[in-house]
């Protein structure tokens, strides 16, 4: 299962995915439903969320709302906010991580 947030600001994105099972997190209800029903109709069993990443506790019940539903989560994409941290992540800070979140 892949997991993924991403987050569309101007106008429509196409994404391709490779999954058999995807998980979909954005803070507009109305878009990601959308988003949703075009990978559903693909064939890809997919969980769409409601979420904001820049609030801890909605990022914790995407993922437990993930492993509730496959059972696991393989892989995470954030493709949200900016990135402060240039490098891998795992050498950046917990504010530079916290910031690229929001």
């Amino acid at each position: 299962m892949s997991a993924a947030s991403f987050r569309s600001n101007s106008g429509r994105r196409e994404h391709e995915v490779i999954a058999s099972s995807v998980v979909i997190a954005a803070r507009k209800a109305d878009e990601l439903a959308t988003a949703a029903a075009r990978l559903g109709a693909s064939g890809v069993r997919v969980l769409a969320v409601a979420t904001h990443t820049g609030k801890p506790d909605q990022v914790r019940a995407l993922f437990d709302a993930a492993v509730a539903r496959f059972g696991k989560v393989d892989v995470v994409v954030n493709n949200a906010a900016a990135n402060p941290h240039f490098g891998p992540m795992l050498d950046a800070e917990d504010g530079a991580i916290d910031y690229a979140s929001r």
